[in-house]
């Protein structure tokens, strides 16, 4: 099983989303598709409205709970996330959520069923950071707006390797929605700390220094989970 922490509020980042990625919706869509009985989950409600309290209230049960702050900003939540990550026991799972993903369905027609705690669990035993999130800027050349570090031709240099469920790649960077050990997080917290101490968590340059200390960050290919930014859609996720 994992520990989620899902971090919401009513504000967002101005950018073009999905139609459908409202706050409840991404919320409905993570709580049917990932969370299973065996897992913990905090939503982290930073800052909402009214209404959109009286949403998530309704969704509490016995291994769903909410935590209501007003800390600030994304980066003041996000700090707190990863306070209550390194938290808990060394090998416990912790899945860092925000509250603009959509996830497909946590089973393949070809395969046993299976659950997200499950494919997590796998991607860490050969990494130690592990997102569902395939993200396009790894497949956009740098002059075109995509990640620094891929070629001109729209390639990253990665290794692969494949798990009971799903193949998976290397890759260099993910945003603030990722999964881990509490140990490995607890201790990773200084660069973590170092990148994300204003309004603003700058998840890229903490992965690339997180990489320079030798951590390894996974993501599956073909993405299972998807950002909602309209421009960062997970490649073949929506036909």
């Amino acid at each position: 099983y994992m520990q989620i922490l899902y971090r919401i509020s009513s504000n967002s980042y101005e950018r073009a989303r999905l139609s459908s990625a409202t706050k409840e919706n991404c919320l409905d869509n993570f709580i049917d598709n990932v969370v299973t009985e065996r897992d913990e989950m905090t939503i982290i409600a930073d800052n909402v409205d009214r209404q959109l309290l009286e949403f998530i209230k309704s969704k509490t049960r016995k291994n769903i709970n909410v935590s209501e702050h007003n800390l600030g900003s994304n980066g003041a939540s996000f700090r707190y996330q990863l306070d209550m990550a390194a938290s808990f026991a060394d090998e416990e799972i912790i899945l860092l959520q925000e509250d603009d993903y959509l996830y497909k369905p946590a089973e393949w027609p070809y395969q046993k069923k299976t659950t997200y705690n499950e494919l997590f669990e796998e991607a860490l035993e050969k990494s130690d950071y592990a997102s569902l999130y395939d993200h396009p800027d790894k497949y956009m050349a740098p002059a075109l707006g995509g990640n620094k570090y891929i070629s001109d031709d729209g390639i990253e240099n990665t290794g692969i390797f494949v798990t009971a469920h799903s193949h998976w790649k290397y890759t260099n960077s993910t945003p603030c929605t990722l999964a881990s050990k509490s140990k490995t997080i607890r201790s990773d917290m200084k660069i973590w700390k170092q990148f994300c101490q204003g309004d603003h968590p700058y998840d890229f340059q903490a992965f690339i220094a997180l990489s320079v200390k030798g951590r390894k960050l996974a993501s599956p290919i073909p993405g299972k989970a998807t950002h909602c930014d309209s421009k960062f859609i997970s490649p073949f996720f929506v036909d």
